[in-house]
């Protein structure tokens, strides 16, 4: 008897191999199709209890294939599970905790490769609601480091010098500044007692490719209005002027020292910060005149150093005249006709008078009531009108005897003011 059943079983039934319907389990079950790949029928295991092993939809426990290598009854025997299902959700833990250790290590390698990096903020991320209305977190944007406006430079010099911080002031400078002894917080301490740099206004400027900066602000109690030239020098920006030079040798002498703010400065310029400037000579004969203060509103701005001009202080004048007139005293008590050094000379060729045997006395008024004294840098030359009487023993055309005779003019001392005691000379 023929049969339809190509492993050659018993005859087909009405529903199918074994006359047994198909089983509710799909095919391989008992009386059902053969099963796929040409293995042989197998007995499919009893579904297990409620509560074990997992469920996966609709359906009872898959089919259990025979192993693809050995025996194709497997372990357990032909067509036996296993006495106890297995432990999938062992499997699971342990892939997870594989899972956890690999992103572990990708982050510490991560760590180790960006550890020298810089490190730039990101917003936080804000939380929406994906299409099934659970929580989503938006990925993280990627912006760029902020960049120093050009108007940033500006006011941070002025707010280093309002501060009186010389060094932040110069950092700002887009070439170094070498030192110099003006550039100092003492120096800007002694400028904001007298005119402290107030009232800062900058506007703002956003374009890539500004070239100049205009500021506002309050130096002591004059307004200022200026402009500053900008670069920029990668994410930076500089200022291309943040010291002046100011042209001093006019209105300094090689023998009078210059003092600016307490410093003592050699040559004829010098490189300062925007503020106040004060000017002494460090003597208490000269000074710098009444408008011995100069206000320099910006690097760029004109200084006018004009009216810084080498003057006798009121103390000055009254040691210098003090000075000359213990030394005319002097030469009045001379007795010689031709004292030297005094403006008392007798040079008449009438009259020469013996050795060492003349008197001389004055006439008139003092002449040091209507003195003239004048700076000529470190010297101070002191005109006053004389009138001196001598008399004494001398020889003459028709012979000898006493002579006396009478002096008038102008004399002329010169006092060096920058040592003390000071020195009387007559010309």
């Amino acid at each position: 008897m023929s049969s339809d059943n190509p492993y050659g079983g018993p005859p087909s039934g009405p529903y199918g191999q074994g006359g047994q319907p198909p089983g509710p389990y799909g095919q391989g079950g008992p009386g059902g199709p053969p099963p796929p790949y040409g293995f042989p029928p197998q007995q499919q295991p009893p579904p297990p209890p409620p509560g074990s092993g997992y469920a996966f939809g609709p359906f009872a426990t898959p089919p259990v294939q025979p192993p693809l290598y050995g025996s194709p009854t497997g372990p357990y025997g032909p067509g036996q599970p296993p006495t106890t299902p297995p432990k999938r959700r062992g499997k699971v833990l342990i892939i997870v905790g594989a899972l956890v250790l690999a992103l572990i290590v990708g982050a510490v390698a991560v760590a180790l490769l960006n550890r020298d990096e810089p490190v730039v903020s990101q917003p936080p991320a804000t939380a929406s609601q994906d299409p099934s209305g659970g929580p989503t977190t938006a990925p993280p944007t990627s912006a760029p480091p902020p960049t120093a406006k050009a108007s940033d430079a500006v006011v941070g010099y002025l707010e280093a010098l309002a501060a009186g911080s010389a060094s932040a002031a110069l950092s700002h400078a887009v070439d170094p500044v070498a030192a110099g002894p003006l550039l100092t917080d003492q120096v800007l301490a002694d400028s904001r007692s007298r005119a402290p740099l107030t009232g800062i206004e900058v506007p703002p400027v956003d374009d890539e490719q500004a070239t100049t900066v205009t500021a506002a602000y309050t130096l002591g109690k004059t307004a200022v209005n200026t402009i500053f030239d900008v670069v920029k020098v990668g994410d930076d920006w500089k200022l291309v002027e943040v010291v002046k030079r100011v042209d001093v040798g006019m209105s300094r002498a090689a023998s009078v020292p210059m003092v600016v703010n307490g410093v003592k400065v050699s040559g004829n310029n010098i490189m300062v910060l925007p503020g106040s400037y004060a000017f002494s000579t460090g003597l208490s004969t000269l000074s710098y005149g009444a408008k011995n203060v100069i206000l320099v509103k910006g690097p760029t701005d004109y200084v006018d150093t004009y009216s810084l001009k080498i003057q006798i202080s009121k103390s000055g004048k009254k040691a210098v005249t003090a000075a000359t007139k213990k030394s005319y005293t002097k030469c009045l008590k001379s007795d010689d006709a031709k004292p030297k050094g005094c403006p008392n000379r007798w040079t008449s060729s009438e009259q020469k008078y013996d050795k060492n045997s003349v008197t001389w006395r004055q006439l008139g008024q003092d002449p040091f009531r209507r003195a003239i004294i004048k700076p000529f840098g470190g010297v101070a030359q002191v005109g006053i009108r004389v009138k001196f009487g001598i008399s004494g023993p001398c020889t003459f055309s028709a012979g000898r005897g006493t002579c006396s005779g009478t002096l008038t003019g102008t004399a002329v001392a010169l006092v060096t003011l920058t040592k003390k005691p000071l020195k009387v000379r007559w010309i």
